[in-house]
């Protein structure tokens, strides 16, 4: 299983916020530390996650899956955030 940055900007009125958030949390492990960052692990791959979220996008709005490594830095993270990291990264 592959640990995943999943990343978005949602630009068009009616933002579709929610949607994002019930897709991630209802088919992948999870971790939402940031406004409009989560990190998920999985066995799809970047284009699977992609197209899984897409339902969610508008024309205007951006979106990003990088696949992570062990290897990470972070400022301001909660311990929980940091205990999820070190666990499944």
């Amino acid at each position: 299983m592959n640990a995943y940055l999943v990343t978005y900007d949602l630009s068009a009125p009616g933002q579709k916020y929610r949607c994002i958030k019930q897709i991630i949390e209802s088919n992948y492990m999870w971790l939402h530390f940031m406004e409009s960052n989560f990190i998920i692990k999985t066995h799809q791959s970047p284009d699977q996650i992609r197209d899984t979220l897409s339902r969610c996008l508008d024309e205007n709005d951006s979106l990003i899956v990088i696949e992570l490594s062990r290897d990470w830095a972070s400022y301001g993270i909660s311990q929980e955030a940091i205990n999820w990291l070190y666990q499944n990264l």
